[in-house]
């Protein structure tokens, strides 16, 4: 009986244990798409900040600092 009951513990804790993995692993994955995101709202501002370089005639490396 006293097997048995570890066993059970043991379960309940590894079940335990991989759901919080996988919770942990959704975070994970929704945080590298938040990254995405903001990587490519950086690319669209330097496209402008680019853009107004044309326009007024600046160097890239003063905009870009």
């Amino acid at each position: 009986k006293i097997n048995e009951a570890l066993a059970y513990d043991a379960k309940y804790i590894v079940n335990t244990l991989v759901d919080q993995n996988n919770v942990k692993y959704k975070e994970i994955e929704i945080l590298k798409e938040k990254l995405v995101n903001k990587e490519e709202e950086l690319l669209k501002i330097k496209k402008e900040l680019l853009e107004i370089k044309k326009v007024i005639g600046v160097e890239e490396e003063d905009i870009l600092e």
